[in-house]
């Protein structure tokens, strides 16, 4: 256990550093567009309520992480 804890600590700069990079990066994204989301949907979800957009989604990712592992067709 003392091992892992001492990998989080060694890596803690780094974790400090990509998470001052995301926020930089939202602060800029809602800067420019006024919000974090977007404003018009995709072609495709239009006409889907929200949980419907959400469950379209998280069907997805069975596939992407199928492509990550096995990048066949």
């Amino acid at each position: 256990m003392r091992g892992c804890l001492g990998a989080v600590g060694r890596d803690l700069p780094l974790f400090a550093l990509l998470t001052a990079v995301l926020g930089a990066y939202l602060v800029a994204r809602m800067t420019v567009l006024g919000s974090l989301t977007g404003e018009i949907p995709a072609p495709e979800l239009r006409g889907l309520s929200t949980g419907e957009r959400i469950l379209t989604g998280l069907s997805l990712w069975p596939d992407y992480v199928r492509l990550m592992l096995l990048p066949l067709d």
